[in-house]
């Protein structure tokens, strides 16, 4: 499914999330489940995860939300890379190419499609552009970290569990085969 926001959608969002459910109820405040941007802040980010790892029976129309919005934070970062420019920064750092950007949406359709087919809990990354125009893509939990590089010729990822780049880092090429063994790792699963 690719990662699109259908304004009309969100009043069936906001016209579900109003109906009384024990499911929903109390765990997290609609405002924090409808403004996918204050998703950054550490209390929402924490509410969120709660609500969806400790839901995973959720009704349908539940799963189709939260996924919605999951899609949706995706899109909205995707967007503002979208519109940078040549020293976007200040630092003479390049623009992303629509080649670059094609792949990387791609990439994290799939991504995104093999954790929820998997049944594992889906973590929002935070995507950008690095100085070299490539997207990345960066997930936090705990003291693991995983990051992706995308290239318009390479993807790579780096796994994270330390400060000692000798003894707890690891960098590799990133392959489809590679997508639920990273997640579950990052998720210590």
């Amino acid at each position: 499914m690719p990662f699109y926001a259908d304004p009309t959608t969100s009043l069936d969002v906001l016209h579900i999330l109003q109906q009384e459910s024990p499911t929903a109820n109390g765990i997290i405040e609609l405002s924090n489940l409808v403004d996918p941007i204050m998703r950054l802040d550490a209390d929402p980010v924490f509410q969120w995860r709660r609500f969806t790892s400790a839901n995973t029976t959720l009704e349908e129309p539940y799963k189709t939300i939260i996924q919605f919005w999951q899609r949706f934070e995706i899109q909205e970062q995707f967007s503002v890379v979208a519109q940078r420019e040549d020293n976007w920064d200040g630092h003479n750092s390049k623009k992303t190419t629509e080649l670059t950007l094609g792949r990387a949406k791609h990439l994290m359709e799939e991504l995104f499609d093999s954790i929820i087919s998997a049944g594992h809990l889906w973590l929002t990354p935070f995507i950008t552009s690095d100085e070299d125009g490539n997207v990345t893509a960066e997930w936090y939990e705990e003291e693991r970290q995983l990051h992706l590089q995308i290239g318009g010729n390479e993807i790579e990822y780096i796994q994270v569990w330390g400060t000692n780049i000798d003894t707890e880092m690891y960098v590799d090429f990133l392959s489809r085969d590679d997508y639920l063994t990273l997640w579950e790792w990052l998720i210590d699963e």
